[in-house]
């Protein structure tokens, strides 16, 4: 980092609060995954799309919108690369959107049909 530069206090806590919500993604879909195997209830969209990123996928992702958050505070020589932080960081902050969306809808309206035929 070049002298003089300060990454404000408030990036911080929200890169640390996204990378704590990657840790946890991660966990949840981890253990709701097999789950969903098993039964294989239908499934809705949201709940298709954030089992397909899977784990990892979601860990990675919001690693890299931690990133982006720190980066968006650091000035850089081009001129360019500002804006292509501030697209890439409002795209990242849209796949946060969708993951908060698919935590809601498999924990509240995901239904899961279990049946006593199907319990072995």
């Amino acid at each position: 980092m070049v002298a003089n530069q300060r990454v404000r206090p408030l990036s911080w806590v929200l890169s640390g609060a996204y990378l704590f919500l990657g840790f946890v993604l991660y966990w949840v879909v981890q253990k709701v995954a097999p789950v969903y195997s098993e039964l294989k209830p239908p499934l809705m969209l949201p709940t298709r799309v954030w089992l397909w990123v899977g784990p990892a996928g979601w860990l990675v992702f919001m690693t890299f919108l931690s990133a982006l958050l720190i980066l968006r505070d650091i000035s850089f020589r081009s001129q360019l690369v500002k804006p292509g932080i501030t697209v890439a960081l409002w795209v990242a902050l849209s796949g946060a959107i969708v993951a908060a969306a698919g935590v809601v809808v498999v924990a509240f309206f995901q239904p899961i049909c279990i049946f006593r035929d199907s319990i072995r």
